[in-house]
């Protein structure tokens, strides 16, 4: 994150060394919202590409402070445009797996989940968690439209 960039950095290094790569090994990065604590660490990653589901474009492109959250963070969101951007549907390939994006509004009104069939894998980011659902009082959140993902994705077999 760029709030306190130094550290994120080195625990994003630290956790790439771990796994036996480094930042440059990132090739592409897909986003599943919009809000600072998914987004403020982009900048790292130069030479990715950077998607995200074409609601939540806007905020990213433009910087938004207000729909990344970033003040929460007491930060400021750097505007950055994206190299795709994402709708219900899409499948992202990445070596055997393939991914199906999932438009799930609720949280913002970009939010995606990435949904491995194979391997029956849900990438939720802040829309499901193990004890509950992402916060909906943010800007671009909804109750009616969390609701309604969380009905869509109980009906997906999921590990």
């Amino acid at each position: 994150m760029i709030l306190v960039l130094g550290s994120i950095k080195k625990e994003l290094v630290r956790a790439l060394t771990s796994a036996g790569a480094v930042l440059e090994d990132v090739k592409r990065i897909v986003l599943t919202h919009a809000h600072f604590d998914h987004i403020g660490g982009i900048h790292l990653f130069r030479g990715a590409k950077i998607g995200a589901h074409k609601e939540d474009a806007n905020a990213i492109e433009t910087g938004d402070t207000n729909e990344s959250m970033a003040h929460m963070y007491a930060a400021k969101m750097e505007p950055k445009k994206l190299d795709f951007r994402l709708d219900d549907g899409d499948v992202i390939k990445s070596g055997d797996m393939k991914l199906r994006v999932i438009h799930a509004p609720g949280h913002t009104k970009g939010s995606i989940c990435l949904y491995d069939e194979k391997d029956k894998i849900l990438f939720s980011g802040d829309v499901v968690f193990a004890e509950g659902f992402g916060r909906i009082d943010l800007p671009g959140g909804s109750s009616r439209e969390m609701r309604e993902t969380l009905a869509r994705l109980a009906e997906l077999d999921v590990k």
